[in-house]
């Protein structure tokens, strides 16, 4: 049975992926659990840096799939932890599979988390580029996803992550990977949104956008909402691109 406990974490590098980061805690959240949290910052900006100097693989993918400068300097982060008590109404079924999809096994299927094993998190991304703030333009929505079409849950995530015998302790961070849905608008990273470059997406002003360029904000918006309960905010992350030095 999946029984792992767990926080939600809304931590961001803006690198235009939108993920989910799983905190693994205890029941109780207290000033120390914090401080660490803001602590591993450093971590965290490491493999941010470690990710962006990867998108050089990708060239084998599409020609000019990289932006413009790798060195560019991407600034902007955010912690807020949300725990699962106060999420507790927004809790939902599991993703259903596609038929023909293999079920999970059995270490990671249990009745309860089929049926509450999901969580209806919405997520926003958008855009505002140099021009368009210069025009009083407001930031561009680029795309609107929600977690409960994560291919597997928070608690599969952890387990599977565990059952190997690593050592998961409290404050160990966990990301889902690119959280998308179904539809166009629902994609959570640019690569897919411009179907590897190939796709440009129109901007108010004129604009289009194949990849970030400089002077470009990302904006990422998280929260939960749903009639008869509060509504529940992860906070809003900012970065812009920087030209080089």
């Amino acid at each position: 049975m999946i029984s792992w406990r767990y926080h939600v974490v809304s931590i961001v590098a803006v690198v235009l992926a939108f993920g989910l980061g799983v905190l693994a805690g205890t029941s109780v959240v207290n000033d120390n659990f914090i401080a660490d949290i803001q602590a591993n910052y450093g971590r965290a900006q490491e493999q941010r840096d470690a990710a962006i100097a990867l998108v050089g693989l990708y060239e084998e993918f599409a020609d000019g799939l990289q932006p413009t400068l790798l060195d560019d300097v991407l600034i902007g982060e955010e912690a807020i932890v949300v725990t699962m008590e106060a999420l507790a109404p927004f809790r939902t079924a599991a993703f259903e599979r596609p038929e023909g999809d293999p079920q999970p096994l059995d270490y990671l299927n249990d009745e309860n988390n089929r049926k509450f094993g999901g969580l209806d998190i919405n997520f926003e991304v958008y855009i505002q580029t140099e021009r368009m703030r210069s025009e009083n333009i407001e930031p561009h929505l680029l795309s609107s996803s929600n977690s409960k079409d994560l291919y597997w849950t928070v608690g599969q995530m952890l387990t599977h992550h565990a059952s190997n015998g690593c050592n998961l302790q409290t404050g160990d961070l966990i990301a889902s990977g690119t959280v998308s849905g179904r539809e166009k608008d629902e994609r959570g990273c640019l690569l897919e949104l411009t179907w590897r470059g190939t796709e440009p997406i129109e901007l108010p002003s004129g604009e289009t956008r194949r990849f970030l360029e400089d002077g470009d904000e990302i904006i990422m918006k998280g929260y939960c909402e749903r009639e008869g309960f509060r509504r529940i905010g992860f906070g809003e992350c900012r970065g812009r691109i920087l030209p080089a030095d």
